[in-house]
Parts: C-alpha cells; structure tokens; sequence
C-alpha cells in the first residue's frame, strides 16, 4: 500500500509539471492573444510593436513561433502602408517644390490684382522675383474682380500631368485635383513673397469665407434639388418658341422660394444647352445672401462654377481644402460658422452707415435685382420710436452693401524707403503734379485746383477754374513746370484753352477760340499744339500779351498722339508711325521708329525720343520700346536700344527714364540702362517730383508715393558737382537759346 501510494503521488507530480518547449509556447499565445486584441493604430507603433514580438519570440528558437509567420504579414503590411505614405509625402513634397513658383506668381497676382476683397482691412507688401509691391485693402463693392492675368493652366499639367483638366468635359479630375491641392497647402509662417503665408492671408480671407458659405449653401439648397431642376430646364427647352413672350410674361406668385419664376438671364438663350447657366440663375435670383453672404459678394459666374464641381465631383474636394486653410488660419471663424437661410438684419454702406437690410426684389429687366434697405439716419435700426419709418431705398445688385461693420484702413509709410500709401478724397482728381519744390501736390479737378501739402495731404488753398458750362478735360505742365495748359471741353467736345500760372493758378491767357484736341506745350509755354477740326494739327506761338500774332501753322495731319521738342520748334506724331514736323515751317523732317508715344517722350535735352512699337502677329500684339537718337544737324534718328515687352515710357528729370511692362513700373539709368531701385507693381503713372525723387504711382484706389534713390555724383565733392551742374544748366540754355534763335531766323526768313 504504501509503496502505491508513493507511485501515485510521482505520477500527479509528473503531471504537473511542464516542459520548458510548453512554457515558452504558451508566452508565445498569450503575447500574441494580447497584442492582437489591442493592436497599435498607428502604423509606426504597430511595426515596431510586431518587431519587438518577432524579436522577444524568434522563429529560429528550438521552440519555435506558430504566429511568426501572421506577424510578419502584418508588419509587413504596416511596412508597405508607411512606404507608401512617405513616398507619397515626398511626391507631395517634391510637387509642391515644383508648384511654390506657380504659387507665389498666382498669389502675387491675385493680391494685386482683386480689386474688391470685401470689409477686410489689411495691407500686404510683397516682392516676387523683384518686383516690390504694397497695397492696401479695398473698402468697396465685394465682387472678386482680377484684373491680373493669372499663370498659365498649362503649368499645372506640367506638374499634376494633363489629365488634371478635361477641357472638353470642363471638368477636373477629382484625384488629382485633391493631390494638387494638398501638395498647394503652405501652413501658417510659410515664407512666401517676402513675406510669411500669415501675412498674406488676409487678402483672401473674406473671399475663402464666402466660397465656404456659398459652398455649403449651395450643397444644402441646390445639390439635392438638381433632379427637380432638370425638369424645369426640360420644360423652357420646349417653350423656347415662345421666348420672347416668355421673358415678358411677369413672373408668377410663388409659394415658396424655391418655386420657377421663368426668368432668367437673357444671355442664357445665346447657349440654351447650358443647364450650368440655368441651375446658376435659379439660385442666384433666389438671393444666395440668404445664407449671410452679401449683395453682391457672388455672381451667377460663381454659383455655376459650384454648380460644375458639383457634376464633375470636386465639390467636396476644394471644399475640404478651404476649410483646412480656415482652420489653420481662420481657426475662430470656422467653429461659428452656422448656415441659415435668413440675411442679417443691419447692412452697412460704403460710409460706414448702419442701415436696415431688408432683402432684393426683381427690377423691371427680370434677369437683374435690386438690394432694398432702409437708412434710419443714426437711429437704433428698425426702432423708430416717434419717428415716422424712412422710406425704402434701392442699390443696384452690385452696390455697395456689406454685413460686416467696416474697420478704418491701416496707414503705410516704409520707414527704410521713404515709401507711402496715400488715398485723395473723392472725386479723384483728372491730373496731378508736383510743386517745383516738390513739396506740394497740385490737384486739378473739373472745377478747381487745389494745393495738397505732400506730408499730410492736408488742402493748403485751392483756384476755382471758372469754366462752366465747360470742365477740364485734360492739363499739361510745361517743361520749366511754371505754366499749366488746361484743355476744356463742353459735353464730349473741345471748348478752349486756358494758361495758368503753376505757382499762382491765375489765367495768364484764355484761348477760348482753340478746340483742340491732344494738347501739348513746349519747355516755356511760348508753343502750344493739338488738333482742331477737320483733321488738321494747329500750332499756336504764344508771345507775350500785346506783342503781333503770328499765324498759326496748320498740317493736315490725323489725330494722333503727340510730343513736342524741349527746345525747338519741332513735333513728333504717333500714329501708325512716327514723324517728325517743323512747326514753324510746316516742314516734314523725317520719320523715328515705334508708333505709340507719350509727353514726356523727349529727354530734357530733345537729343533722345522714346516711342513704342506696337505690331500685330500670328494673333498676338507684340510691343517693344524703341529708344532712338536724334541728330539735330541731319535730323535723322539712330535706334540706341530696344527694350522687349515695354508697352510705355516717360523721361523722368535727371536723365532717368520710366519703363512700363505689363503692370509692373521700373526706372531705369538714361546712360547705363541699369536699373534704379526696385521696379513697383502698379496700374498707373501719375506725376514725377522736379528733383527725380518721387513719383506718384496710381494703384487705383489708393497711391503709391515711391521713393528713388538720389542721382548718383559722377565726381567731385557735392559743392563742385553742384558748380558743374549749374554750369550744365547754362550750357543746355545756351544751346537752347541758340536753337530758339536759328528758328527765329528761319521763321523771319520764311
């Protein structure tokens, strides 16, 4: 018994006891029972997760691994997923390498180029391959209007390859697109322009918020309801016969918003199988303010570009790319942002007024509106209290009308350069120039003349131009900056001349008797020309008052552009080429190079004439500016230098002269043809300061006053520069007064 019992108890201790191969593979289960029941869902965590499990329990072990196999499979998928994403992030990165060029060229020109960004407030500086730039947001009519031209599409098919663009279906391709796009984002503090993404950001902030809640909008109200408008466009195809009794038809009650009212755009029957256009104008006559955009923000053009994604599948994609560009810069606005068909009720004008919106209704054209408010004149809106309710009043569908209360526009002034953003007061002034000290801008308007102090553009005094029932048409400075000639005009024809002293604004002499047409007046105002009627130029010589009037010189020449010699009695006409005239012997002395001139076509010594070449090829204009000198003896013309793509051209004073190319301005050296600081983007040139310092740059609605770096001293010390300059001076107005007494003799002799 007791020798039974002992092997009984052996054989439940040997029972019990496990191999070591046992214990190792029952570890081997429970480290992989836990580690698939809480797999890491990060791919990174989860491949080193799977490395350190293939590590603890290797396959080569005596003992073995069963699920080495399965682990390795899933690391490897883990391994391939990571691959893929980092190749892709490197063809993202690579892409948006290729792409930062064509993204700071779009910006650049979208920047410069929107006009009407909205209540935004914001001033941006940029500099894009050396062109300096600076504006400032606009306070007007929210329409985004670019009047840049953009990049080429084609530059994006070289990155995101041709397929990106359908052109026949004009329809993008939803994948590609999403890859552009995320391979296009900069996040916040990008550099970019000279600048940081953050600084730029505000340009396009209300527009990005528009297109979110016009996106959103549309998705909810338009998206859904498209089977529905489809049949209604079925409907007018079939009716088309009756158009023009249609169109007339007064639109019928509704029910309900969404009801037809049959009437549209006009334009929609140039192209009646463009249902874009149709589901376009049944919204956008709907009012998309509705869903808290304002009048005039959108246009039947940006509710069919929706309309587009949303056929070809792109919608959700430029819909999460905006709303990834609001969260990281807009992040606060994105959160509030609610959708709901109701329009606020207080709008705001151009001046700041606070106003009662009370929503749009059709004017007499059925494819247009008009925006209805009430103007409580200060009073809280709606709340009339004892005062009698205001009368309605109307904007046209693109008036100025914003939900946002306007905030006042920052100043510029760049403290390195001198540079500064000036704003005029309406109504803009017809012409501008600098005082001979350059401290003063001279205004002139229809009526008056005002002298504007530089510094704080504050009115120092101002001349009423007696005119009426006439106004000013155009004024020109001449050379020596002492006499103003100011061409009237009585409705849309010429009505006389009147000379006004620059530093006084006193008539010196009104010529009513002259209806001309281009005027231009010589260095000392003793010469003015223009064209009177039938076809002829007229050249006038001014002579002091009661001295014998000389008769004036007629060519029968047609109207065209003009520039008179600084010194001499000659004229240059642009037309379809330019010729060179002799005023005081009707004379023909040859012909220059170019066909497009400006005033300031001459430099102050009448030695060089700048012209522009403009010609039409294979489709396209091409223009170049064409320099040319002078040889006063043979009074032939010598091209000096081309300048490719320039499309005008000023002489400024101290030999430097203003180039245009596209919209960009530079100034450059009259000896070196270097360029003389940085070139500017701008719309137009508007004056230039006697000293060569300052020119006054128009950026439509604000200025730019641009400095320029002092003409260099060639040699000497400053005193005796100043000597040489002088002596210079004299040496031109000798030769001026020589040149001006050879025409005397000829004029006599003739």
């Amino acid at each position: 018994m007791k020798a039974r019992g002992w092997l009984v108890a052996a054989a439940l201790v040997l029972a019990g006891c496990k191999s070591e191969r046992e214990k190792y593979l029952e570890g081997v289960e429970s480290e992989w029972q836990r580690l698939t029941a809480s797999e890491p869902a990060v791919d990174t965590e989860r491949v080193r997760a799977y490395e350190a499990f293939l590590a603890r329990f290797p396959e080569a072990n005596p003992h073995g691994n069963p699920h080495a196999e399965e682990a390795r499979r899933h690391m490897g998928e883990a391994q391939a997923r990571l691959d893929a994403e980092a190749k892709r992030l490197q063809l993202v990165q690579n892409r948006r390498t290729q792409l930062l060029p064509l993204i700071a060229d779009t910006l650049f020109s979208l920047a410069g180029g929107a006009r009407d960004i909205g209540r935004d407030t914001h001033l941006i500086r940029m500099e894009n391959r050396g062109v300096h730039q600076v504006g400032r947001g606009v306070v007007r009519t929210a329409n985004w209007e670019v009047t840049s031209e953009l990049p080429a599409l084609s530059r994006l098919r070289e990155v995101m390859g041709a397929a990106l663009y359908d052109k026949r279906r004009r329809a993008y391709d939803p994948g590609l697109l999403r890859e552009l796009l995320e391979s296009a984002y900069l996040s916040p503090g990008t550099p970019l322009l000279g600048t940081t993404t953050e600084a730029l950001f505000p340009v396009f902030r209300r527009r990005l918020r528009v297109e979110l809640r016009l996106h959103r909008c549309l998705a909810e109200l338009v998206a859904p309801r498209i089977p529905e408008l489809e049949r209604e466009f079925n409907a007018a195809l079939k009716s088309r016969s009756t158009t023009r009794r249609w169109l007339e038809d007064t639109p019928p009650e509704t029910d309900g918003w969404w009801e037809s009212e049959h009437a549209w755009d006009r334009s929609w029957w140039d192209n009646p199988k463009d249902r874009r256009s149709f589901y376009a104008w049944v919204y956008y006559t709907r009012g998309p303010h509705n869903c808290g955009i304002a009048p005039g923000e959108v246009t039947s053009l940006d509710v069919g570009f929706w309309i587009r994604r949303f056929e070809d599948g792109t919608a959700p994609v430029l819909a999460e790319a905006i709303e990834r560009v609001l969260k990281a810069y807009d992040g606060e606005w994105l959160k509030s942002l609610e959708i709901h068909p109701i329009w606020d009720k207080v709008a705001y004008l151009d001046d700041g007024r606070g106003v009662e919106y009370l929503g749009t209704r059709r004017r007499t054209d059925p494819a247009r509106f008009e925006i209805v408010y009430r103007d409580w004149h200060g009073q809280p809106v709606g709340e009339d209290g004892e005062q009698e309710t205001p009368e309605e009043q109307t904007v046209e569908e693109y008036g100025s009308l914003f939900f946002e209360e306007p905030t006042p526009s920052p100043e510029f002034r760049d403290e390195k350069t001198g540079d500064r953003l000036i704003r005029l007061a309406e109504p803009q002034p017809r012409k501008l120039f600098f005082s001979e000290d350059g401290k003063q801008l001279l205004a002139f308007s229809e009526r008056q003349v005002e002298w504007l102090d530089v510094e704080t553009l504050r009115s120092e005094r101002s001349v009423s131009i007696p005119s009426a029932p006439s106004r000013v048409d155009h004024v020109v400075l001449s050379g020596d900056g002492r006499t103003f000639a100011v061409k009237f005009e009585e409705g849309m024809r010429p009505a006389g001349v009147r000379m006004q002293d620059a530093q006084t604004g006193e008539t010196t002499r009104w010529l009513m008797q002259l209806r001309l047409d281009y005027v231009a007046v010589n260095a000392d105002a003793t010469l003015l020309a223009g064209f009177g009627p039938n076809r002829t130029l007229e050249a006038h010589f001014l002579g002091p008052e009661g001295s014998p009037e000389r008769p004036v010189v007629q060519l029968p020449l047609e109207s065209s552009q003009i520039a008179l010699h600084p010194t001499r009695p000659w004229l240059v006409t642009g037309n379809s080429k330019l010729e060179l005239w002799d005023l005081s012997t009707g004379e023909k002395l040859g012909t220059a190079e170019g066909n497009h001139l400006w005033e300031r076509a001459f430099d102050a010594e009448g030695k060089r004439l700048f012209a522009v070449n403009e010609q039409y090829r294979e489709g396209n204009y091409g223009r170049e500016g064409v320099l040319s000198r002078l040889d006063p003896e043979t009074r032939a013309f010598t091209v000096e230098k081309r300048f490719k793509g320039a499309s005008e051209g000023h002489w400024l004073p101290k030999g430097r002269l203003l180039l245009r190319k596209g919209d960009v301005f530079r100034v450059v050296d009259g000896k070196t043809f270097q360029t003389v600081g940085r070139p500017v983007r701008a719309r137009y040139f508007k004056a230039a300061s006697p000293d060569g310092r300052w020119l006054l740059l128009d950026l439509e609605d604000d200025m730019l006053l641009w400095s320029l770096p002092a003409p260099a001293v060639e040699q000497g010390s400053a005193a005796e520069a100043g000597v040489q300059l002088e002596a210079s001076d004299a040496g031109i107005r000798a030769e001026a007064s020589a040149a001006g007494a050879q025409s005397e003799a000829r004029d006599a002799g003739s």
